[in-house]
């Protein structure tokens, strides 16, 4: 048979596309035991559930053994059931650090025991998560939650500590490169101080030219004055000698000598062209004094102005020197600086990304260990808002069924939104502490009243963080409802506060109320004060209650604008008659809406419960 070239290249498409579906889709594959005592269970139903849908079905083997495959960063529900055993659930989150999806393929063999139906059972939902570090399945308690927190924070100290270190380097280098600068300024000092003083010996040698002109100015003023001297000292006589000529010439006029006048009158003749060339020599002196005198001064001015001019070239030199020196150091420690900054922003940013990882598997955890019970979600019909600010919640929800007080009474349970203070991985430690006490005070030691629980967990706070001793003020403001169905069809709410109301719609009468509770937190401030009491509602059908924390009215929009409270409660009563999930659908969108790309302001936990 012929294969064509376009069935082959057809071929190698499709086995390229399931490829790349097959390497991008890591599985991790659950392997586990259904045994009831030391009996293997053949036949058993496995049902998985993702996002209420159902994933997977199939039954285990002869040897009771099952094999089922899940994608990673997903929360299940797994089913088993059996003719003649109680239904077991288990909830299992596939989720793990970035990083680790490679590293894990599969659990060790995970074993889980049915009861017959004639034995008793809590029915628990147990809550699995994959320990990265071993690959297997664990079950997510108190103790391991804690275990996770405690290493997350070690963790984040250690990497705190180890930047801070780096810190303490990158001071040292800048105060090592301080030095440097200091020395290399020195070095710029003496080179500008010796090119200053070159400067300064060209200037002092043109002052030197200026000193010998102005010498040479003098010294020809002196040889000029010197020759006039002569020449006025010649003419003098001259003109003595013409004088005692005239003086004769009078006396021979008077004794009426001819031959005497006429002889005077001839050296006279001859007397008066000599003296009229000296003067004409001495009016030459003068000129050639006053053009040299001229021409000193042009050469002065020049020597004067080139003095100047030198001068500012030197300034100009010197500025530009020290300017552009300036900036080759600015450019190359900053240079410098740039590629320590580059370096610590990643070494930051990996180590930002380790804590963030390690919180936010934490989360995971956080997420699974919130308590919900299977006869809840089989007798409420309610909806979990829930909203942390930071990867980690300090707010919480617990929910729970509790024995009938009475044969009447067809289900019991209790709902609680517990706010503690602060939020974040400092919050998680406290709902933790929350959660644990909540098991301890209903499913341990079976107390049902509502104030009575808020009293001993405020006692129990104030005990755990040591508050009579110490400064430590850190509370939970707490709602809290005990539900009571009653066979006849009515229902009966018992609501008990600390610092936080319940809101009740009133389906009958169109009418919402927000019923207060106390004033007083658990533990904190006023943890003396353990007055708490008890507000009794009978409800009809379709009547809403709303348990909440403050996360949701205190969210500030862009104008820093808070949603506030009656904007809230009217928001509560337009969406009471609705599903309890359209109810929860319009709550995220609202909110998301409101608050646009500002971050959460406070974690959030809303849980609505409509009666039904």
């Amino acid at each position: 048979m012929k294969i064509s070239k376009k069935s082959i290249l057809l071929i190698l498409i499709l086995f390229v596309f399931f490829n790349k579906n097959a390497n991008a889709q890591q599985m991790y594959s659950v392997n586990g035991i259904v045994k009831s005592k030391n009996l293997l269970i053949a036949g058993c139903n496995v049902r998985v559930y993702s996002e209420n849908e159902l994933f997977h079905s199939n039954n285990t083997l002869a040897n009771g053994y099952f094999q089922i495959k899940l994608p990673y960063n997903k929360n299940y529900l797994v089913v088993f059931s059996k003719e003649k055993y109680h239904t077991n659930t288990i909830r299992v989150s596939t989720y793990v650090p970035t990083g680790y999806e490679n590293k894990l393929q599969k659990s060790k063999i995970f074993k889980l025991e049915l009861i017959t139906e004639h034995q008793k059972t809590d029915e628990t939902i147990k809550n699995y998560q994959i320990d990265p570090s071993t690959g297997n399945l664990i079950e997510i308690t108190e103790r391991y939650v804690n275990n996770v927190l405690l290493n997350a924070r070690s963790k984040a100290n250690v990497i705190l500590s180890k930047a801070k270190r780096k810190a303490d380097n990158i001071i040292d280098n800048a105060e090592k490169s301080r030095k440097n600068i200091i020395i290399r300024n020195t070095i710029l000092k003496k080179q500008n101080d010796s090119l200053i003083n070159k400067m300064k010996n060209e200037i002092n040698k043109l002052e030197n030219q200026k000193e010998n002109l102005y010498l040479l100015k003098d010294s020809s003023k002196i040889a000029s004055t010197d020759s006039l001297i002569k020449l006025n000292t010649l003419i003098r006589k001259k003109q003595s000698i013409l004088n005692t000529l005239y003086d004769e010439l009078e006396k021979a006029k008077l004794n009426n000598d001819s031959s005497a006048i006429i002889a005077l009158e001839e050296k006279m003749q001859k007397l008066k062209p000599e003296i009229d060339l000296l003067k004409s020599k001495i009016n030459n002196y003068k000129n050639i004094i006053q053009l040299n005198e001229l021409e000193l001064k042009q050469k002065s001015i020049y020597i004067n102005t080139g003095i100047v001019i030198g001068v500012l070239i030197l300034i100009l030199l010197l500025i530009t020197l020290l300017l552009y020196k300036n900036k080759v150091r600015n450019n190359r420690l900053l240079s410098q600086k740039n590629i320590e900054l580059d370096k610590q922003k990643n070494k930051i940013k990996e180590q930002h990304n380790d804590i963030k990882s390690s919180i936010k598997y934490a989360s995971y955890i956080q997420t699974a260990f919130l308590k919900i019970k299977k006869q809840i979600i089989n007798n409420l019909d309610f909806f979990i808002y829930y909203k942390p600010k930071d990867i980690v919640s300090g707010d919480f929800f617990w929910l729970s069924e509790i024995e009938p007080s009475n044969n009447k009474i067809q289900f019991s349970g209790i709902v609680a939104v517990v706010d503690c203070t602060g939020h974040g991985v400092p919050g998680a430690f406290m709902s933790m502490l929350g959660n644990s006490l909540l098991d301890e005070i209903v499913l341990e030691n079976k107390i049902y009243e509502p104030n009575e629980i808020l009293r001993v967990m405020n006692h129990s706070v104030v005990k755990r963080l040591n508050q009579a001793e110490t400064n430590n003020r850190d509370g939970m403001d707490v709602c809290l409802c005990r539900i009571d169905k009653y066979k006849d069809g009515s229902t009966k709410v018992i609501f008990s506060g600390a610092k936080r109301p319940l809101i009740y719609y009133n389906a009958k009468e169109n009418k919402i109320d927000r019923i207060k509770g106390s004033i007083l937190s658990v533990g904190g401030l006023h943890w003396m004060n353990d007055e708490f009491t008890n507000i009794e509602i009978e409800c009809n059908k379709d009547d809403v209650l709303f348990l909440t924390t403050d996360g949701f009215v205190d969210q500030n929009s862009h104008s820093a604008k808070r949603y506030g409270t009656k904007k809230f409660i009217n928001l509560l009563k337009s969406i009471s008659n609705y599903t309890t999930q359209e109810q929860k659908y319009i709550l995220g969108t609202e909110m998301e809406n409101f608050r646009k790309d500002v971050a959460y302001r406070d974690d959030m936990a809303i849980v609505g419960i409509k009666i039904t």
